[in-house]
């Protein structure tokens, strides 16, 4: 009996479900997302849950397609700047609030081109 030079690769194949996981993934990350957006709409704008989008967009990277990655970015940076101005209002002074979170934008940012 003969082996074939290449043997199949199945973790690239259609038929594993890479696709679906990725898939799968993605759109949990949308859910968590949303659900980080609505803390960070209801919680003082003192209050840092928004660095939470980090290690997500960072699964992200790891788990799914560049094009879903890009999207993870967008959203992200999306639900930073909506939640921060949807907060309740707090002693930060604004030039703060907008430089922690810029901060944060370009961080993920840095993370979405790194991982292309």
């Amino acid at each position: 009996m003969a082996v074939p030079g290449t043997l199949p690769n199945p973790a690239k194949s259609v038929a594993s479900g890479k696709t679906s996981r990725q898939r799968t993934w993605f759109v949990l990350y949308l859910v968590v997302s949303t659900i980080l957006l609505a803390l960070d709409r209801n919680t003082p704008i003192e209050q840092v849950d928004w660095l939470l989008h980090v290690p997500l967009v960072w699964i992200v990277a790891v788990a799914c397609t560049p094009t879903q990655l890009t999207w993870a970015g967008a959203v992200a940076s999306l639900c930073i700047l909506v939640g921060g101005l949807l907060s309740p209002p707090g002693p930060v002074d604004k030039l703060l609030f907008l430089t922690t979170r810029s901060i944060v934008i370009v961080t993920i940012w840095l993370i979405v081109f790194q991982s292309r």
